[in-house]
């Protein structure tokens, strides 16, 4: 469900997540269970910062012992689905550098080994 949350999230302010009937199985009274509630932005960030956090920490750390840091990078290529994320867009630019939004996270791997397989 966080899968499906951060998606819809990267998109809008906020979401709605509603369940089926028998997606859940059932309550301690035999009766089906499901789910209906709204999820913001904000609520969402409370629970990704901290993993975004490790993701950039681990970063910092590696550009440190390279002697560099975010000033000295001329880009910064976001790969994989989760870099969609606002949030995690936003934490990156403010500790590392701005990154690079012309190619799609998505496929930019996929691309790469082509081009690569190409030479």
């Amino acid at each position: 469900m966080l899968r499906i949350l951060k998606k819809q999230l990267s998109f809008e302010d906020e979401t709605e997540i509603l369940t089926h009937l028998g997606d859940l199985g059932y309550d301690d009274l035999g009766d089906e269970m499901e789910l209906n509630f709204t999820v913001t932005e904000a609520e969402l960030e409370k629970v990704v910062s901290p993993i975004f956090q490790n993701s950039i920490d681990i970063c910092n750390r590696l550009l440190e012992r390279n002697s560099l840091n975010g000033d000295k990078l001329s880009g910064l290529l976001l790969v994989g689905s989760n870099t969609y994320s606002p949030i995690l867009r936003e934490m990156l630019e403010q500790q590392i550098c701005k990154p690079d939004r012309s190619l799609d996270p998505a496929t930019v791997v996929t691309k790469g080994a082509a081009i690569y397989a190409s030479m």
